[in-house]
């Protein structure tokens, strides 16, 4: 599946879903909601990522099974593809979740600045 969101290819991306699949978004506002089909499914996914060349797809595991992380330019997390997988291999379920609020534990808060007023972080002084 990464070589197909990489490459944009619709055509390989369709080979790669059961003919029933389906679609979840959760993009914790309306533009989510539920498709079905491989070439909805397909089509949906690349639509959603066709302005989004900086998107970087890291294999993931998500709750225990395959999936997808899409990193922006940034570094940061701003999606998470999570993928049910039938007998044959092939893809009968895709969850997407980028609501910002369920990608906290994938992108921990950076850590505090340093304390100016603290004696290690003045140059040239020590503890």
């Amino acid at each position: 599946m990464r070589s197909a969101l990489d490459a944009h290819d619709e055509i390989e991306l369709v080979r790669l879903f059961t003919a029933d699949a389906r679609l979840i978004v959760d993009a914790g506002d309306p533009t989510g909601g539920e498709w079905r089909g491989r070439a909805s499914v397909a089509r949906i996914l690349l639509d959603r990522l066709a302005d989004r060349q900086d998107v970087v797809f890291d294999l993931v595991d998500v709750n225990g099974g395959p999936g997808v992380s899409l990193r922006g330019a940034g570094g940061r997390v701003i999606g998470v593809v999570a993928l049910g997988i039938d007998a044959t291999g092939l893809v009968e379920a895709v969850w997407v979740t980028t609501a910002p609020r369920k990608l906290t534990s994938w992108n921990p808060d950076p850590p505090d600045p340093p304390d100016p007023s603290h004696p290690a972080s003045q140059p040239g002084r020590s503890r």
